[in-house]
């Protein structure tokens, strides 16, 4: 009963945090070193100290943290609080940030020889000092990072035909393409593009569900051989319900810029090697992680587009 009481109480800890931020969020960033990295070690090393010589080992304290995190996502997607997306994402590393966390608190009991661990100052102290950390962090570190992202595919088409479908002044996904990585988690699926003129200046609009779209203006123009275009996007005409703040594409953290496509034939006679190159920006405080999910799914859209391109009549 002690131990349950215990794993509730971190837990309440963990949401109410996630509300303080999601409150004071002109103060405070959940995108940001104190939320992601120390919030998650103060959960594992609370839990982990307060449960004191019921934990029995190293693996028992990095486990038994695993708990409340899953315990917190619940919650916090059950009510509205955080997106499934962003969740999926992250929490990988916040378990195993959470798991060091109680590896930390149940070494501190073994050298210091405790039979319950670290007292309740030395516990609210580490509980409290993300969130005071949090407001003199702000946006201060985050860093941009510009990557490219490229996925090649061959068509049973020759160039010619391949370029005559990039110039589709309608351009249509099939209803019944292959849901992708990127659909299965919640990114809306492109419906259908329109395009005003095939040459340097033209627009093509891209559409999604659920009302997103992107402006995708032709940069460079070199017939039967490269495309260029320049991503222009709207997240304040984006509907706040189609994508989650931490994920919105043209938001804080995460922005297209241009996709680029070459042709050139294939190693086959009448076949065509497409390459789709995605350049995009990221920005956060732990660019290294962003960027690992960043490229799969980046990679899992440039295959749904190539797909399209290859699917149209």
């Amino acid at each position: 009963m002690k131990s349950f009481l215990i794993l509730g109480f971190v837990t309440l800890y963990g949401v109410l945090l996630r509300a303080v931020f999601g409150f004071l969020g002109g103060f405070l960033e959940v995108m940001s070193f104190s939320f992601i990295i120390l919030i998650p070690l103060g959960i594992g090393f609370a839990t982990v100290a307060l449960l004191g010589k019921s934990i029995s080992s190293y693996w028992d304290a990095f486990f038994r943290p695993w708990l409340v995190c899953i315990a917190i996502l619940l919650v916090t997607i059950l009510g509205s609080m955080e997106g499934a997306v962003c969740w999926i994402m992250v929490f990988p590393l916040f378990a195993i940030l959470s798991g060091i966390g109680g590896v930390l608190a149940h070494a501190y009991r073994k050298v210091k020889q405790m039979d319950d661990g670290p007292g309740p100052m030395q516990v609210s102290l580490v509980m409290l000092l993300p969130l005071l950390l949090a407001f003199a962090e702000g946006d201060r570190s985050r860093t941009e990072q510009i990557l490219e992202v490229k996925r090649e595919q061959v068509f049973q088409e020759n160039p010619e035909q391949v370029w005559k479908k990039l110039g589709s002044k309608n351009w249509k996904t099939p209803k019944h393409a292959q849901a992708t990585l990127a659909s299965w988690m919640g990114f809306p699926r492109h419906l259908s593009s329109t395009l005003d003129r095939f040459e340097t200046g033209g627009i093509r609009m891209a559409w999604y569900e659920n009302g997103l779209f992107f402006e995708e203006v032709i940069k460079s123009f070199n017939p039967g051989k490269e495309l260029v275009l320049e991503i222009n996007t709207f997240p304040d005409k984006i509907p706040p319900t189609v994508m989650d703040e931490h994920i919105l594409i043209g938001g804080k953290h995460l922005d297209i810029l241009e996709d680029r496509y070459l042709l050139e034939p294939g190693s086959e006679q009448g076949t065509c090697k497409v390459t789709l190159i995605s350049t995009y920006k990221i920005c956060t405080p732990f660019n290294w992680y962003t960027r690992i999910w960043s490229q799969t799914l980046m990679q899992d859209m440039l295959k749904s587009q190539l797909s399209a391109l290859q699917g149209m009549n």
